[in-house]
């Protein structure tokens, strides 16, 4: 009647494949849905509520041209049209400066925003609403105000669009253009401001450098007048030019003289002609005068030296006056023209709101709900220690799975425990019908004969299980007597409504034989025997030798033999009804009990050396459970007894299998 423990193969339960299971993820969301839908609604609700709640943000904007190359003034006092700079350094400063706190200080004082940038600020709305304002509070007025401001370049242009969020259209309006007039203001300020200081510097140095010439020039008539000396200009008197002259004229007289002298005869030299005498006298005077001039030169070199100074400095200073002037010119014309920033287009007050935005927050609230709702789902998958799977429960138990049990509307007991007797064509039969299917390919003849059913607590559905299992084999031809050995807790009577003053606890205590407690039921092929009258000691009748008689004898009288008893968890009850019977089925109910305990209860029915063949997954939620569903859709789908599906119908469960 008994045999040894059958194990499950390990290669069966060895994962087909590591990493990321995306059938397994889908699968989770699909059991999660209506987890996932609540956070969903929760958030779509959410941000309709604030948005509704939220005022109305508009938002103006104003155009602005910004140039980059323009004449500049440098330290130096030049005009300078490059900017050695890069043009993203360039603008993006400039974009920082439109955002900076002294422009923001200024529009707010100018407009007079101090109250109402403080209002609109989200701890101060917090703060008023469970008044917890104080006079003290001083907000950060500038950074709440920079927060409203926009920039938003317009690509491969010198444009930008500067904008600004208020409450109020009109208010934004005025703003934004504040915020550009002051921008501008800023920079002709700071343009003029060092235009100022470079016109001074050069009007300082002209000042200077015209003292200077004046000095110089004094200095030069001075010197001239005290060592008499004239201008190079006055050639008459110039020392240089007159010994040119004299020595021309002396060369000349020269020369005269030499070719009259070769004219005079013997008694013409003895007594020479008055135009000879003349020559001569003139060569001679000619002479003199250039020895003189020649020995006074060298006083005079040192001092025309000197002089020659003297007019290279006054040339110098005058070059340098020339030269500022001209600075000082250019300086007055850069100064004197437009800005490089400039309002292409002043901002209007907004027709629309900017934000909120209805469908905008309702998709992102949505969708954030949606990525929570997935990651709260995960965390619980996390967290659960249960079996909700298949192939989990394998993994864990290291027994094969016999069926999958669905779970149904009915809460009543008695009425799901005869449900495949009364609906034959419903998932749920044919989950047993699946289930009596398993047992006889992995239980032979003998460990089918006599099966106890078990769980490792109450209310997993043992009982449901057995009355339903006895009613498929009963359905298949086969005699089925089942057996209600849970003498704590019966429940086999009230599912076939039946009496509970004659049954198995009479039986074991000798009060009774087997012909009087063995019943007919209204299923054919199929009998009873109830727990009978309660008994305070359940273990004890259950180790009497009568119990295994009778064991034996209705293995050999019935084809097959379900027995019924209680829960292995803190009792010895299973465990004695483990080891009298053939084969144990262990039953784990979808998504209520940890591993621990699961493995824990097989281990105690191991170690009484029960014969377990596998396990049965109950109460699980088909629409939740794809493969679940896949595992009984095909066999009920195929049966010719079920009414047809209409339209919509069809169309409904073909998206339950996307």
């Amino acid at each position: 009647m008994k045999k040894t423990d059958t194990y499950y193969p390990d290669k069966i339960l060895e994962s087909s494949h590591e990493g990321l299971d995306l059938k397994e993820f889908w699968h989770t969301i699909i059991r999660r849905r209506r987890l996932i839908l609540l956070f969903i609604t929760i958030f779509f609700l959410l941000s309709l509520t604030i948005t509704l709640l939220m005022k109305p943000v508009y938002r103006a904007s104003t155009l602005v041209e910004i140039e980059r190359k323009i004449a500049s003034i440098t330290d130096s006092g030049f005009i300078n049209g490059d900017d050695p700079r890069d043009t993203r350094d360039f603008y993006q400063t400039q974009y920082e400066l439109i955002k900076s706190r002294s422009i923001a200080n200024k529009v707010i004082e100018k407009l007079k925003l101090a109250d109402d940038i403080a209002k609109t600020g989200i701890i101060h709305q917090i703060k008023s609403l469970l008044h917890l304002n104080t006079v003290d509070d001083s907000p950060d007025l500038a950074g709440m105000f920079i927060d409203n401001i926009t920039i938003k370049p317009i690509n491969t242009s010198r444009l930008v669009l500067i904008s600004y969020d208020a409450d109020d259209p009109k208010m934004a309006a005025d703003i934004v253009n504040e915020i550009a007039a002051t921008f501008i203001e800023r920079n002709q300020n700071k343009y003029k401001a060092a235009t100022k200081a470079i016109r001074e510097r050069l009007e300082k140095q002209i000042d200077s450098v015209q003292k200077q010439l004046d000095t110089a020039t004094d200095a030069v008539a001075k010197f001239k007048k005290d060592n008499d000396l004239v201008d190079s200009d006055e050639t008459d008197s110039n020392p240089y030019q007159n010994i040119k002259e004299l020595k021309a004229q002396h060369a000349e007289a020269l020369r005269k003289k030499i070719a009259l002298e070769a004219k005079l005869s013997a008694r013409e030299k003895q007594h020479p002609p008055k135009e000879y005498t003349n020559a001569v006298n003139e060569e001679k005077s000619l002479r003199i005068q250039l020895e003189r001039v020649k020995a006074g030169i060298s006083g005079l070199q040192a001092q025309y030296i000197r002089l020659d100074t003297l007019e290279s400095n006054v040339d110098s200073l005058q070059t340098t006056l020339l030269d500022l002037k001209e600075k000082l010119r250019q300086v007055d014309i850069a100064s004197s023209g437009n800005s490089r920033i400039s309002i292409v287009d002043d901002a209007i007050p907004p027709k629309k709101k900017y934000k909120p935005k209805l469908l905008l927050n309702l998709l992102l609230g949505s969708f954030i709900g949606f990525l929570l709702g997935i990651a709260y789902a995960f965390l619980i998958e996390y967290l659960d220690d249960t079996i909700t799977d298949v192939d989990e429960l394998e993994r864990t138990t290291k027994l094969p799975n016999l069926g999958i049990i669905p779970t149904v509307e009915r809460n009543i007991k008695h009425e799901i425990g005869l449900l495949s007797y009364h609906e034959p064509h419903s998932h749920f039969a044919e989950a047993f019908r699946t289930f009596r299917t398993s047992i006889k390919f992995l239980a032979d003849d003998t460990e089918s004969r006599l099966i106890f059913i078990t769980s490792t607590r109450s209310s997993e559905g043992k009982s449901t299980i057995a009355s339903n299992l006895a009613t498929v084999y009963a359905q298949s031809g086969r005699s089925v007597l089942l057996i209600d050995a849970d003498l704590r807790n019966p429940s086999i009577h009230k599912i076939f409504n039946e009496e509970q003053d004659m049954g198995l606890s009479e039986l074991l205590l000798g009060d009774a034989e087997p012909k009087n407690v063995i019943r007919s039921t209204e299923i054919p092929d199929l009998y009873i025997i109830s727990s009978g009258k309660f008994t305070h000691d359940p273990v004890g009748l259950l180790s009497n030798l009568r119990m295994e008689k009778l064991f034996t004898l209705v293995a050999n009288k019935y084809d097959h033999v379900i027995v019924d008893g209680a829960p292995v968890l803190g009792l010895s009850d299973a465990l004695i009804l483990a080891n009298l019977a053939s084969s144990t089925v262990f039953v784990i109910q979808s998504g209520e009990t940890d591993k621990h305990t699961i493995i824990s209860s097989l281990n105690r029915i191991k170690q009484a050396k029960g014969n377990i063949i596998g396990t049965l997954l109950t109460f699980v939620d088909m629409e939740k459970s794809d493969y679940a569903y896949n595992y009984l859709e095909y066999s009920v789908e195929t049966n010719r007894n079920l009414p047809k599906q209409g339209k919509f119908s069809s169309i409904f469960e073909s998206l339950k299998k996307l």
